[in-house]
């Protein structure tokens, strides 16, 4: 049975769950006193000892704590607020895979198996291939025409057409060409970064140096450098940017 946190009984039902906290019927009503929120001016039962805390719609109504989404479902609350559920994940214990004993957080049952185990990305993957279409990493089977080995979307889906360029793609692909995905990568991962850097003059430089980085060595190499690079304009002062603007 869980256990009220507050008081230390067990329990048949946790009427609330709060900061990671259980809190039964009875300390629920005794902890949480009605009040209005600060956020939204409703009348709501709120945590007497938090001076910060809101109600519970308010409390699911901000945005991630990981990817600033607001949209979306909850799959987590935290202390620091709630997180999405395709965020919730990095949240999780670590435990140790029950096939190969790496630990991961993300541990999942693989029906295909039929071994009922809870095993890490690595081991639930161990059947993939790459599939000769689409060069994705998935689950993959011969097409009896080409004598091809491919994914279940190559194989049954006709080519599309990719939304940003327009050229013909594998079914594979998905919505974008290969170019364009890493492309619409590289942009995404530009604008979370070029806000972590505090000297605004530094983020139009950071900004021109990316565009000129992907035109150098191409989309996908500059967003799997982007990172690195990120850390050399947080360390350097605005001057020698204006040295490679101006010998650019």
């Amino acid at each position: 049975m869980p256990q009220c946190d507050e008081c230390g009984d067990a329990v048949e039902k946790i009427h609330r769950l709060y900061k990671q906290r259980n809190y039964c019927h009875k300390c629920y009503v005794r902890v949480f006193k009605k009040q209005d929120c600060p956020s939204c001016g409703k009348s709501s039962r709120l945590y007497k000892a938090d001076n910060l805390a809101v109600c519970q719609q308010c409390e699911t109504n901000r945005p991630c704590i990981r990817c600033q989404r607001i949209d979306y479902p909850i799959g987590k609350i935290t202390e620091q607020g709630p997180v999405c559920n395709s965020c919730s994940v990095y949240f999780r214990e670590f435990q140790a895979c029950e096939r190969c004993g790496v630990t991961s957080q993300r541990l999942s049952r693989i029906s295909r198996f039929g071994d009922n185990l809870r095993v890490c990305p690595k081991c639930a993957t161990r059947d993939y291939q790459t599939c000769q279409s689409c060069r994705r990493y998935r689950l993959i089977e011969q097409d009896v025409v080409s004598g091809k080995m491919l994914c279940k979307k190559c194989l049954t889906c006709p080519p599309l057409q990719c939304l940003t360029c327009q050229q013909q793609i594998p079914a594979g692909y998905g919505k974008y060409c290969e170019l364009c995905t890493w492309r619409r990568i590289l942009g995404n991962r530009i604008k979370e970064l070029v806000n972590t850097l505090v000297n605004p003059s530094l983020k139009g430089y950071f900004k021109d140096y990316m565009n000129w980085l992907d035109h150098e060595v191409g989309p996908h190499k500059a967003a799997l450098l982007i990172r690195k690079h990120i850390h050399f304009f947080e360390k350097t002062s605005g001057w020698c940017f204006k040295k490679y603007a101006d010998i650019k």
